[in-house]
């Protein structure tokens, strides 16, 4: 099988021909190192389930869909969407502390001017600060 016709199939007859695949090799090395190739980390946990092959991979499938801990292929595009879109609203917060930072900054070096001029304390702080303790 080809990585193209993989990609025409769903997301779990992809797993289940995979895993099935992985099952076949004959040495558990093969095994351990084609999962983890394809899978990362997660692969190495993956070991126990793909020893059963497709059909072991099909009755995992169908319990979780019994104990209500599987996902549709919609749900898991609307996961992904949300995911999608907190990254972006997450950029654009960066982004927005980012400019505020840079504009308020000669505000911020003033005020802390000022103080330190003003308040001894705040020069005592700033001399300490810069003395090398080595």
């Amino acid at each position: 099988m080809k990585v193209g016709d993989l990609k025409s199939l769903a997301a779990d007859q992809q797993f289940e021909i995979i895993g099935d695949r992985i099952s076949k090799l004959k040495d558990p090395a093969d095994r351990a190192r084609a999962a983890v190739e394809l899978f990362g980390k997660a692969g190495a946990d993956l070991l126990p389930l793909f020893e059963q092959g497709a059909e072991g991979i099909r009755k995992a499938r169908q319990e979780a869909e019994k104990l209500g801990v599987s996902f549709s292929e919609k749900q898991i595009k609307a996961l992904a969407d949300a995911d999608d879109a907190i990254k972006r609203m997450k950029a654009s917060w960066e982004g927005l502390a980012a400019t505020l930072t840079v504009k308020a900054t000669p505000a911020i070096i003033g005020v802390l001017s000022l103080l330190q001029g003003r308040l001894p304390e705040a020069s005592v702080a700033t001399e300490l600060a810069n003395i090398d303790y080595q």
